[in-house]
């Protein structure tokens, strides 16, 4: 998935096989991407930050099979989240 800006800066993707995170910062803006991947009734798991155009950042995380979880991506802009988006999904 991609942040919702017009030409998307930032994507992120959840891997429930190894439950893996993965973050890109795809645009040469000065914007880093950052995902965050929470339980389903909003308690943070894991916050990833890729800074710098074509960075990609991973970060694994133990989570108990069939947990649902969401993943948001954003980018961020003066210390705040922008262009974000969100998706659900199960691990």
């Amino acid at each position: 998935m991609k942040t919702t800006d017009s030409t998307p800066g930032g994507g992120a993707t959840f891997q429930a096989n190894g439950d893996r995170v993965v973050v890109r910062d795809l645009q040469e803006d000065g914007l880093p991407a950052v995902g965050y991947l929470r339980r389903y009734d909003g308690a943070l798991w894991s916050t990833t930050v890729a800074g710098g155009y074509n960075t990609c950042k991973e970060r694994s995380i133990d989570i108990p099979e069939g947990q649902k979880v969401t993943l948001t991506v954003c980018l961020i802009k003066d210390g705040k989240d922008v262009f974000c988006r969100t998706a659900a999904g199960a691990a």
